[in-house]
């Protein structure tokens, strides 16, 4: 017996749907899905499914974007951190512990090599 494959793959649905449709329009009323299936509804799930992931992707790039610039712009400070983690370490030599008041934290639990 021959298996029907569905993707689960959003875009290849949203097409499937689409070519379900397109062929039973052809078909008109001939169509073996009248009466069975609420084909209006079905056309205007397709649509509003496919209206919202374009919307969705338009956010994914936005969102991809605003990543980028959000680490470009961080990626001084970042650097910064690191700088005065190691100067706040000199000057406090004897009590690494201080760097806790500036909020980082402080591991001073024995390490393996593997750890760094």
């Amino acid at each position: 017996m021959a298996r029907i494959k569905i993707s689960k793959n959003f875009e290849k649905q949203l097409d499937l749907g689409e070519k379900i449709s397109e062929y039973h329009k052809r078909l008109g009323d001939k169509s073996p899905l009248n009466n069975h299936f609420d084909m209006k509804g079905f056309d205007k799930s397709n649509v509003d499914a496919s209206n919202h992931n374009e919307e969705k992707n338009k956010l994914e790039k936005l969102a991809e974007n605003e990543t980028e610039l959000r680490d470009n712009i961080w990626a001084g400070n970042v650097k910064d951190i690191r700088s005065i983690a190691q100067f706040l370490k000199a000057i406090n030599k004897d009590n690494p512990h201080e760097l806790g008041k500036w909020g980082f934290e402080v591991d001073d639990s024995a390490q393996n090599k593997t750890d760094k």
